[in-house]
């Protein structure tokens, strides 16, 4: 059970892979097959380094999910880390759009950014990168507030252009770095409130690599009586 949590984030293949090659190493040494041969074979020896990027993908992942849960955005149905990365899986709420709804969206994208700052002081190029990245996500977000909702300091105005040629407009460039950077700001607000939550959620998932839904919702509940009393809180039971 513990291996099958280590290896969380490999593909069917790989894993398939592994236990033929280890079932072959036990066949050649007359051994019986045991957890060391998978576990090399895996390539899950212990190394320091990647527990350390284990403990900041959990920092991260976590970040996002005690957010959802403060600002009540959606149901989280599934939570997993891997050396690869992370992801917190949810189903959004149906909210009507307001700029109160999309700025709550632009703290989200953040919170994992936002999570890494507060509790290991210093951020991982992990938030930015390809088109589904937490920062462009939340670039491409800020700038339609800015230029195709209606909703930003351009009043009704509806820009008909690619992003890029968008963002090289200086003025523009401002705005939505300043949105951005309030984006942050609140998050780590938030989870400042909630710091031993968010702790308490990055040590749960990093031990299991991968929660479902049943296995958040106590965190979440936590977080919202947290919020409702002013207070930070863990649930019942949880280890300080």
């Amino acid at each position: 059970e513990r291996l099958a949590r280590q290896a969380v984030g490999q593909s069917l293949a790989a894993i398939d892979a592994a236990i033929r090659a280890a079932r072959s190493e036990a066949r050649h040494a007359s051994m019986p097959l045991d957890l060391a041969m998978l576990r090399d074979q895996l390539r899950l020896t212990p190394d320091p380094a990647e527990d350390a990027l284990l403990w900041r993908h959990a920092v991260h992942e976590a970040g996002h999910a005690v957010v959802v849960a403060a600002l009540h955005l959606g149901t989280i149905e599934r939570m997993s880390i891997s050396r690869q990365g992370g992801e917190v899986a949810r189903r959004p709420s149906l909210v009507p759009g307001l700029l109160g709804d999309l700025e709550n969206d632009l703290c989200l994208h953040l919170a994992g950014r936002a999570a890494e700052a507060l509790i290991l002081g210093e951020v991982s190029a992990g938030s930015g990168g390809s088109a589904a990245s937490d920062l462009a996500q939340a670039t491409t977000l800020a700038l339609a507030i800015e230029t195709t909702l209606g909703l930003g300091s351009s009043g009704l105005l509806w820009l008909d252009a690619p992003q890029t040629h968008l963002l090289t407009e200086p003025s523009l460039q401002r705005r939505i770095s300043a949105r951005l950077t309030a984006a942050e700001a609140r998050a780590q607000t938030i989870l400042s409130t909630h710091k031993a939550a968010l702790i308490g959620l990055a040590e749960e998932v990093l031990a299991q690599r991968s929660l479902r839904a049943e296995d958040v919702l106590p965190w979440v509940h936590a977080v919202q009586s947290a919020a409702a009393r002013g207070t930070d809180t863990q649930p019942e039971g949880a280890c300080p």
